[in-house]
């Protein structure tokens, strides 16, 4: 429509003071000066179909015309705060509100944990009280930092931050820190930092803006062939991704990264290639898992705890379920002292179990409909948005957090293997900084979704139709 209006033989003739002053009154209300094209040209398309009126119907001249045109407009200055309600950055208080929740549940856990190992002589060591506090308040101060920065520059970094991720994975293979048969940390003195954990969200952000826009692949410009596409991405986003998860080996962050992965390729519409790294996913995962000797028989004991819940291989399993079972409505009292629980790993991935039984089933039901309720939002952020790299980010991100809030508390029942996953966003570590930081990104696609002017959301919609198809 705005493209007829653009060719329209008045056009020329409304490029006059009377027009001009107009537009530039009402765009003056408008802060978000990336909507002033779009505003110029529909406020120019109904003037020029109100001119086109006022001269065939009315017989005025295109000058008297164009002076009528605007009166009838109406207040300029009326118009452009009106249109500034429109597109004015938005704040998602909903999902601040559930993050602010989240929150406190962690600061309420990190006191608790606190109190729990008050006595133990290895409390220091297995529960760093400060490094908690600071990994959780710089993961908060970074939220706020990116919720306030242009979501849609990070699209042109997709493949720089792609590469720098599969370097992090690389140097971490070759000289991380080996806990639990996995390569997964980088440390640097008293500071370690899980790479394998931060992979899948900084993975799927790379993947997203990839995926959006093929071409930015490597910086290759020629994609003309649809298959060599599919190669790249299959070669990119699935076979080296599986085989850095798989040598550390991290089947859990594999899991997470490859429903992560699915769910960006239904929706950019690439089925055929789901399918195809489906299978090679998994032909990839088992290779390398056999070829790794030791290590395959490490990553098959989380599974075989799970399915002999009954043998002293399933013990994690048992007190966790024993925990929360004998809780109670409120628990059995705060920071219960560690050598009165049965539970390994409370301040990590047995986090939920522990929570329940120092403060009760009410507790734990609330911190399950915070959950869903975080989860829900997001999602329901995702099917509002216009701009399909925003709605690839918002899905992306959600199946991450989804998967893993989901997978702790459910394995935490007994219903699924225990593989490593912790809470986010209330399980305070390095990874915090990650985790914030992608919610920060979805209250920047939130503030930002009524701020897109049409040129960035049709930019790159050839490419994305074409390749839905």
């Amino acid at each position: 429509m705005m493209k007829d209006h653009l060719h329209h033989p008045l056009q020329h003739s409304l490029q006059n003071p009377l027009v001009s002053e107009f537009l530039d009154r009402v765009c003056h209300e408008v802060r978000a000066k990336e909507m002033h094209t779009d505003i110029r040209e529909e406020l120019l398309g109904h003037l020029s179909d109100r001119v086109e009126q006022l001269v065939d119907v009315e017989g005025k001249s295109q000058e008297e015309a164009i002076a009528e045109a605007v009166k009838q407009m109406g207040n300029p200055v009326a118009i452009g705060e009106g249109l500034h309600k429109v597109h004015r950055p938005r704040t998602d208080w909903g999902l601040l509100l559930l993050v602010g929740a989240m929150v406190i549940i962690a600061v309420v856990s990190l006191l608790t944990l606190s109190a729990s190992y008050a006595n133990d002589p290895l409390g220091d060591l297995l529960f760093p009280f400060a490094t908690r506090i600071i990994g959780g308040a710089a993961g908060i101060s970074v939220m706020f930092v990116l919720a306030f920065i242009n979501y849609r520059k990070l699209l042109r970094f997709s493949t720089a931050l792609y590469i720098f991720t599969i370097g992090l994975m690389f140097i971490s293979l070759l000289f991380g820190a080996q806990i639990n048969g996995s390569r997964e940390w980088i440390v640097f003195g008293p500071v370690g930092f899980n790479v394998i954990a931060a992979a899948p969200y900084l993975l799927i952000i790379a993947a997203a803006g990839m995926l959006y826009h093929p071409k930015s692949i490597l910086g290759i410009k020629n994609l003309s062939s649809g298959k060599m596409v599919m190669l790249k991405e299959l070669v990119l986003l699935v076979l080296v991704p599986v085989f850095f998860f798989s040598m550390a080996p991290s089947l859990g962050q594999l899991l997470i990264y490859s429903l992560g992965l699915a769910i960006l390729l239904a929706v950019s519409g690439r089925i055929k290639l789901l399918l195809i790294a489906a299978g090679s996913m998994c032909m990839l995962t088992l290779l390398v898992l056999w070829t790794a000797g030791n290590r395959l028989m490490y990553a098959g004991e989380r599974l075989t705890h799970f399915l002999q819940p009954d043998s002293d291989a399933g013990i994690p399993t048992k007190h966790s379920v024993d925990a929360i079972s004998s809780a109670g409505m409120w628990g059995k009292g705060w920071g219960i002292p560690t050598e009165r629980l049965n539970l390994r790993n409370i301040s990590s991935e047995m986090l939920f179990p522990y929570l329940v039984q120092c403060l009760g089933w009410v507790f734990g039901a609330v911190l399950v409909v915070i959950v869903i309720l975080f989860v829900a939002r997001m999602i329901s952020l995702g099917r509002l948005l216009q701009d399909g790299y925003g709605k690839m980010l918002t899905i992306g991100l959600a199946g991450l957090f989804g998967v893993k809030f989901v997978w702790n508390i459910v394995m935490c029942l007994g219903l699924l293997p225990i593989i490593g996953f912790e809470l986010p966003l209330m399980n305070w570590s390095s990874i915090s900084i990650i985790e914030f930081g992608s919610v920060g990104l979805l209250l920047s696609i939130y503030r930002r979704k009524d701020m897109i002017p049409s040129v960035e959301l049709t930019r790159h919609s050839g490419v994305f139709t074409k390749q839905q198809g």
